[in-house]
């Protein structure tokens, strides 16, 4: 080892609650940025497990407007999260990613309810997931571009 360098076995002084700080701030990331998304992802997984509701307000699309919001929700917390990641300042990279992330997931939800009683999986649905996405995704980089400023 060069003189001057520090090696990654040397052992950092811990933190006050006995972990080392970079040990803190992981799972602080993690329970901050990443355990929202997955707790949204159980919400979504978990209603459409359940027949489909027999009645709904008589607007029109209306259940694509559902879909549009459900999933631009996912999408901004796909961009909060992937934030998190040492993509560097690449914030169309992390849009992508966001974007690509939670509208595969709405295809797998509809392929999931496939197999669940009285509910379908249509085409129609997963496209308004990904514009939910897309919408979801640019209104976070839209967000933290505003907040960095």
């Amino acid at each position: 080892m060069k003189k001057g360098k520090s090696s990654s076995a040397v052992s950092r002084p811990p933190a006050e609650n006995g972990r080392s700080a970079p040990q803190s701030v992981a799972l602080f990331t993690i329970a901050y940025y990443w355990v929202p998304v997955i707790a949204y992802c159980l919400l979504i997984f978990l209603q459409s497990a359940y027949p489909a509701i027999s009645q709904t307000p008589d607007l029109p699309y209306m259940d694509k407007i559902a879909h549009g919001c459900i999933y631009a929700v996912l999408g901004f917390l796909c961009f909060r999260a992937l934030r998190t990641l040492p993509m560097g300042n690449r914030t169309l990279l992390i849009f992508c990613f966001s974007m690509l992330l939670s509208t595969l997931y709405g295809i797998s939800d509809e392929i999931h309810q496939l197999f669940v009683v009285s509910r379908t999986a249509e085409i129609m649905d997963a496209a308004a997931d990904m514009l939910g996405s897309i919408l979801g995704a640019g209104a976070a980089w839209w967000w933290y571009k505003k907040s960095d400023a």
